[in-house]
C-alpha cells in the first residue's frame, strides 16, 4: 500500500492557496471517523484545520460529520 502523503490545494478567498494532506484518525472515546487537514509551516507539519468534529451521536460506520 502506498504511504506517501498526496498534498492538495486548498484556495481561500482570506489565505490564498495552501498545500494541505489529509490527516484521517479515529476518535479515542466512540471510535468515529476523524478527518483534518494539515499543511507545512517552515518544514513541520501542523494542524490546518478540521474537517469532522466529533458528535456524542453514532453515524454511519462511511460518515463523518
Amino acid at each position: 500500500m502506498d504511504n506517501e502523503k498526496k498534498q492538495v490545494t486548498y484556495n481561500s478567498s482570506i489565505t490564498g492557496e495552501t498545500q494541505v494532506t489529509f490527516d484521517i484518525q479515529q476518535y479515542m472515546n466512540n471510535r468515529a471517523m476523524f478527518i483534518g487537514l494539515m499543511c507545512n509551516e517552515d518544514g513541520y507539519e501542523e494542524p490546518f484545520g478540521d474537517v469532522t468534529v466529533n458528535l456524542s451521536v453514532a453515524a454511519p460506520n462511511y460518515c463523518g460529520y
